[in-house]
């Protein structure tokens, strides 16, 4: 761990990342140092690694420009316009969870994400007297370090797979298994092993170290007198994911959801409905559309006003949200879902009833769909690989999942990737 840690501080600079001169408004641009707060924090607990690392914001600066109109006299009017500036300062605690495993090939590979737990409020609210605008400084900087962690775990399990040598070591002793082994006596008797196959088990946390720990399946045969002939495994095999005994069993397999198919379930639980809000105003939502936006997902709603005082209006709204599974794996649902900064500006200035909480959180809950059919699919075709499995000549395995747990969705260019992780419990039996 100690090595790990001096390599990772090495990626892990004073300044972390910098934020300079970012448009966020109309004439408004926002500045800000994100460093290090204190020294790297590593543990590992359930087979991963847990690292923290304490951010601090410097120079934190909002600079954005008020025009106004002066009445000179005489019917004359002059337009003028003043810089300001807002300063602020936070903190929060950027928290991460890698874990490492064995590729089939045998390479080490690793997952990294990262969560920061904001200490302070970061959101920066300018009022003006013809209006107000939000700074949502918490999402800049996530994202701004978000990148550069990003790039430091590529190298990091760059560096790692350097020197695991994973493959090389697996190759010798599944080498050695060729040689038969005299046991005791005379005459001499010899123990000769036919490896079947190689299963990595879940990672274990020991001390300060995670423990990958391959597992051989094996025939074992006894031989009286004389030597018999090394056995010939062939090549070494490529890592399995199903144990061939044991009472349990864990696989991770994926379950992706295209976007082509998410929008219509969405747009069945949106389209159409009509949203009131507390003003006494009712907007309905006309369309949806979703869409990757770096790690989070873009939803475009077309809407309208049917009751109100703006009767009449039409627009796109264009927002975000974090796309979330619940722990049966049953359905995809939305959190954090927030207005993108552009729209947010718009709407403060032209528009305040649609930018009230309520219309947000009532949208937000219903962005909710299933996505049972999908990971059942996965959970019945292991149990049908399970139902009378045969990995080697004698060996039978019997069992089933019996429970499916949700990882968390990953972005992809065209839809999302929701890795599922399987377990349930197998028996082996020998045949005579």
């Amino acid at each position: 761990m100690e090595a790990l840690r001096s390599r990772a501080e090495t990626l892990l600079p004073e300044e972390l990342a910098r934020i300079e001169d970012t448009p966020v408004a109309t004439a408004s641009t926002v500045s800000v140092r994100l460093v290090r707060d204190g020294p790297l924090g590593l543990e590992t607990a359930d087979g991963a690694i847990l690292w923290s690392v304490p951010v601090r914001l410097e120079k934190g600066r909002v600079d954005f420009r008020v025009q106004r109109t002066l009445n000179l006299g005489f019917g004359l009017q002059k337009e003028v316009s003043a810089g300001h500036h807002v300063d602020f300062g936070g903190a929060f605690i950027l928290r991460g969870r890698t874990t490492v495993a064995l590729s089939p090939d045998w390479s080490l590979v690793s997952r990294t994400s990262a969560t920061p737990e904001w200490t302070e409020s970061l959101t920066v609210r300018i009022d003006l007297k013809v209006g107000s605008f939000t700074v949502d400084v918490a999402r800049l900087a996530s994202d701004a370090v978000g990148r550069h962690i990003g790039e430091a775990a590529g190298e990091i399990d760059r560096r790692l797979r350097a020197v695991a040598r994973a493959r090389e070591r697996a190759e010798a002793a599944w080498e050695a298994l060729r040689k038969p082994v005299r046991v005791f006596g005379d005459p001499a008797l010899w123990i000769s092993v036919r490896a079947l196959r190689c299963f990595l088990p879940p990672p274990e946390s020991r001390g300060d170290a995670i423990l990958l720990s391959p597992a051989v399946y094996a025939e074992f045969r006894a031989t009286l007198g004389a030597a018999p002939e090394p056995a010939d495994p062939g090549p070494l095999p490529d890592l399995d994911t199903v144990p061939t005994s044991g009472s349990g069993f864990q696989l991770s397999a994926p379950v992706d959801i295209p976007f082509r198919d998410l929008q219509p379930l969405l747009r069945e639980r949106v389209v159409g409905r009509e949203f009131k809000m507390p003003s006494g105003d009712t907007i309905r939502v006309r369309d949806l559309a979703v869409s990757g936006d770096g790690e989070r997902l873009g939803v475009y709603a077309d809407v309208s006003m049917s009751e109100g005082r703006l009767l009449g209006f039409e627009g796109r709204l264009h927002l975000s949200c974090r796309p979330r599974i619940d722990e049966e794996a049953e359905y995809l649902y939305v959190e954090d879902l927030a207005y993108e900064l552009e729209t947010a500006n718009v709407l403060a200035s032209m528009a305040d009833w649609i930018s009230h909480d309520s219309f947000v959180a009532d949208l937000e809950e219903r962005m909710r769909v299933p996505i049972g059919a999908r990971t059942e699919t996965i959970r019945r075709r292991v149990n049908r690989q399970l139902a009378d499995f045969r990995p080697g000549q004698g060996i039978v395995l019997r069992g089933a999942v019996d429970h499916v747990r949700p990882l968390a969705p990953v972005m992809r260019e065209d839809g999302l990737e929701i890795w599922v992780e399987l377990g349930g419990t197998v028996e082996a039996e020998l045949e005579r």
